[in-house]
């Protein structure tokens, strides 16, 4: 089973006025999350580029958390590809295998489109 990912690390240093300091090292273990307005699709953001193949639990996606996504995911694939996804819902999690192409060493969006 892949390691365990969701939001990274978020405390802001000494001396800043809210919110995450610039200073804070992102990598693929940080997740970030958007809902569209129409809630026809959710962005997941993974702030670094994650390892190909590697099989990644998300525990805020499904079981316990009900708004996420705020519909039953139909499809995932990678942001401005066609790279599709595999990946599972479970009653306590989601499960997703990062593909081999589509990845990008700033960040990775995968795009849940919902039904």
């Amino acid at each position: 089973m892949g390691r365990v990912f969701g939001y990274g690390p978020a405390k802001a240093e000494d001396g800043s006025h809210g919110g995450q300091s610039s200073k804070i090292e992102y990598t693929a273990e940080d997740i970030r999350f958007t809902v569209a307005k129409d809630k026809k699709a959710m962005y997941v953001f993974f702030l670094g580029k994650p390892e190909a193949g590697e099989l990644i639990e998300i525990r805020t996606i499904g079981g316990y958390h009900r708004n996420i996504p705020p519909a039953p995911i139909k499809k995932v694939n990678v942001l401005g590809s066609n790279v599709a996804v595999n990946w599972e819902l479970t009653a306590e999690s989601f499960y997703l295998t990062i593909p081999v192409n589509g990845m990008n060493e700033i960040a990775t969006v995968f795009k849940f489109e919902l039904e």
